[in-house]
């Protein structure tokens, strides 16, 4: 589970309404640009170069998700030497409807973390 990559780029993002993945509804909604690339429309968020540990998931909207965060913050970060670092947390999915499967890619931002055992 995870694959660490490097990326600088921008991201253009728009508030929008989500669906029910946990309590809250609210989240950005964006695609991935050049920092050349402006809209009058959309706010511009600077997503500094850095680590990602990458996860990519499939089976049923959106439990598969629920299981997905959690497996990655309870078992991937205790035996791995990384920690998150501030930056944003990006998941790209394909909604679709409650219980149908889908595929989605999570991507956290990551450092390695020294005083973690696990190489």
């Amino acid at each position: 589970m995870g694959q660490h990559v490097a990326y600088q780029h921008a991201l253009l993002a728009r508030r929008g309404e989500l669906g029910p993945i946990g309590g809250d509804r609210r989240g950005q909604i964006g695609v991935a640009t050049g920092p050349e690339t402006a809209v009058e429309e959309l706010d511009a968020l600077d997503v500094p170069a850095g680590t990602w540990a990458v996860f990519d998931n499939d089976g049923p909207y959106p439990g598969a998700l629920q299981e997905l965060w959690r497996d990655v913050f309870t078992q991937w970060f205790p035996s791995n030497p990384y920690t998150s670092r501030p930056g944003p947390e990006l998941l790209r999915t394909h909604l679709v409807e409650i219980g149908e499967e889908t595929h989605s890619q999570l991507w956290i931002p990551v450092e390695r973390n020294s005083g973690n055992a696990a190489a």
